[in-house]
């Protein structure tokens, strides 16, 4: 256990063999906000401030969705209230990008922007690309925005559907992203020049599930979270790439209102899924579910065969980050 000298954690981000990772720190500083990246013991940290030193940014603060990532090199953070440079202040957002050790930020904001698009709710890396999610995009339908690793080459995807607000969550894997929708009933997986659109939606679900809200994906499937499916108990969907061989993985549990899926990590072999009795593991095809721990985190990730969890602490209040 690593206990954070921060006021508020947030999201943790690790790549994928965990030679380091990072919490944002959302109450650094009155607010300004800031990223701590640590090696993977916990020792060497670094802290990044956000720097505009504005308290209103909202740097590195996620709701469902991870706005931090990391790449082998690189921190990406979301900022959903940031000030594009020289626009005064409107709060278009902005994604910022730095090196392990604090150096070479750079904002990058959206060449369309508008006030209030949420541009920075979410964001996710491979080695050469970034995913922004802004889930107010085009009044509430949404949107995901990718980029080189310098912001160039910007690619616009609009969401396919009306005010599901997709861009509310987004993890990438290789040359394709997978997009949350915040309104929930569909999640989208597109290549990250904005082709191949895939359609996921569940079997068996109805309104109301949050089929969507959460996500992952690794080199072969994707995954979905449905956290109020089955009167709250909450189920994990389970896709090849092309949305075919749907697996459904219920809650195994007694809790009321479980919440299921209501965050989602996977690697090669296994997902990772939050309850609100805890963490469980399972295979990428539903088998060996098992309890990892009956700790409640408010932000889980895994990377290669580590689990990271964070607590969040309020105010005085503890909060740390668990390597399991």
């Amino acid at each position: 256990t690593i206990t954070a000298p921060a006021q508020e954690s947030q999201a943790p981000a690790a790549p994928a063999g965990l030679s380091k990772f990072a919490v944002s720190d959302t109450y650094y500083q009155s607010r300004i906000g800031a990223v701590r990246v640590f090696d993977a013991d916990g020792s060497n940290e670094v802290i990044i401030p956000n720097p505009t030193g504005r308290s209103d940014d909202n740097f590195g603060r996620g709701g469902l969705n991870n706005n931090i990532a990391l790449n082998t090199t690189k921190v990406a953070v979301g900022a959903v209230s940031a000030r594009k440079t020289g626009a005064g202040n409107a709060e278009f957002g902005a994604a910022y990008l730095f090196n392990h050790d604090g150096t070479g930020g750079q904002q990058i904001t959206a060449s369309n922007a508008t006030h209030d698009d949420r541009f920075g709710s979410s964001v996710a890396l491979t080695e050469t690309k970034l995913v922004v999610g802004a889930y107010k995009n085009n009044n509430y339908t949404g949107a995901v925005y990718t980029y080189n690793l310098d912001g160039t080459g910007e690619q616009y995807i609009a969401c396919p559907d009306t005010f599901l607000q997709m861009g509310s969550g987004v993890d990438v894997q290789g040359d394709k992203f997978v997009a949350a929708c915040k309104a929930g009933g569909d999640a989208y997986m597109f290549k990250t020049d904005g082709a191949g659109e895939v359609v996921l939606t569940s079997s068996d679900g109805t309104d109301g599930d949050q089929f969507g809200t959460t996500v992952a994906i690794n080199s072969t499937k994707v995954v979905v979270g449905a956290r109020y499916n089955s009167n709250y108990a909450g189920a994990v969907y389970v896709y090849n790439h092309d949305g075919s061989g749907e697996i459904k993985i219920n809650y195994p549990g007694s809790v009321n209102n479980a919440g299921f899926g209501s965050r989602l990590s996977c690697n090669e072999n296994k997902i990772l899924i939050l309850a609100t009795d805890g963490v469980w593991i399972c295979n990428l095809d539903g088998t060996g579910l098992v309890q990892v721990t009956t700790q409640v985190y408010s932000y889980i990730d895994m990377a290669s065969d580590k689990i990271l969890g964070v607590n969040v602490g309020w105010p005085n209040n503890p909060q740390f980050v668990d390597i399991m």
